[in-house]
């Protein structure tokens, strides 16, 4: 089952094991003002995606660690490019380990999202 748990600082916990239903715990809080319809989809054992939009086209990228203190440990830049600008943004984040514990949070142009609601 994979699980994921979100916390107040865009760091959404994703466990992989070897399934493919989802559990999305999140908690309440102010949103961004230029990201919004955040999802995780494509999840398996080894990979997920990160989909948002944002108010203008900007860049996108996601920070994600194995623990809570190193949750910008890796960058995995919008799969069409690093210098890629839309409004609509999707970061997919491989090679991942089974069982693995991942935090991560957006960043969307000069914003890194904080806070989720």
């Amino acid at each position: 089952m994979a699980r994921f748990f979100k916390s107040r600082s865009w760091r959404i916990v994703l466990t992989l094991v070897l399934t493919t239903s989802l559990t999305i715990g999140l908690s309440a809080g102010p949103a961004s003002a230029s990201i919004s319809n955040h999802q995780v989809t494509n999840v398996t054992d080894k990979s997920f995606t990160v989909t948002w939009i944002s108010d203008a086209a900007e860049t996108g990228q996601v920070k994600w660690g194995t623990t809570a203190l190193e949750w910008d440990a890796n960058t995995t830049d919008d799969e069409r490019g690093a210098s890629t600008s839309d409004d609509t943004h999707h970061v997919r984040i491989t090679g991942l380990t089974a069982g693995g514990t991942y935090y991560y949070k957006i960043v969307s142009g000069e914003v890194t999202s904080d806070v989720w609601t």
